[in-house]
């Protein structure tokens, strides 16, 4: 393999003998599919493509990405703070991962099979640190998914515009056990009143 290199042919500077934060720099550039290509290159290229300080922010496209390939995924990432994964069909597995992203923070499953009570239970008991979900229009989002949010010391943000499951005690037990929340959409849920 040619080595990549800066510079003329007398000042040649090899990419492998910049310092390994400059080539952690250059790396953080890249796109996370590209930075699975890039670490198919060889071991060095490896090693950075999967340092875990630029798999904080994920955002994936379940129509390219497997079970097996989204596990592998949050098995690389334990520094993960902010996950997008809309109408996705992972939800089971990243709930049943939940310990692989204690740091997770914000958490966007929009439009997502699988988000019900259980789900969202696993992952407010691993991801403490959780503070702004996402679950637009997950059809199994119910009042218990609701309440378990109240376990979440920091909760600030929750979406659940258009879970039709959710009622007025949801609601409820939502606003007396989340002192910190800010921002709240129920927009589209037809067992709202406004008792």
């Amino acid at each position: 393999m040619n080595r990549s290199y800066v510079g003329s042919d007398s000042n040649r500077i090899e990419f492998e003998d910049l310092p390994f934060e400059l080539q952690l720099l250059v790396f953080s550039y890249l796109t996370h599919c590209e930075l699975t290509v890039a670490a198919r290159v060889s071991n060095s290229f490896r090693r950075l493509a999967y340092d875990p300080s630029l798999w904080k922010r994920v955002q994936v496209d379940c129509s390219d990405c497997d079970a097996t390939s989204f596990g592998a995924l949050l098995d690389r990432a334990p520094l993960l703070e902010d996950l997008t994964m809309r109408a996705s069909p992972h939800v089971l597995e990243l709930a049943a991962r939940s310990f692989a992203v204690r740091r997770l923070r914000l958490l966007d499953v929009g439009f997502s099979v699988g988000v019900n009570c259980a789900a969202v239970a696993a992952l407010v008991d691993a991801c403490t640190e959780l503070s702004h979900l996402n679950v637009e229009g997950c059809k199994a989002m119910d009042d218990a998914a609701v309440t378990a949010l109240c376990r979440l010391p920091y909760f600030l943000s929750l979406n659940i515009s258009h879970c039709g499951l959710v009622t007025d005690e949801g609601i409820v037990a939502l606003a007396r056990g989340c002192p910190h929340l800010r921002f709240l959409n129920a927009d589209g849920i037809p067992r709202i009143t406004d008792r």
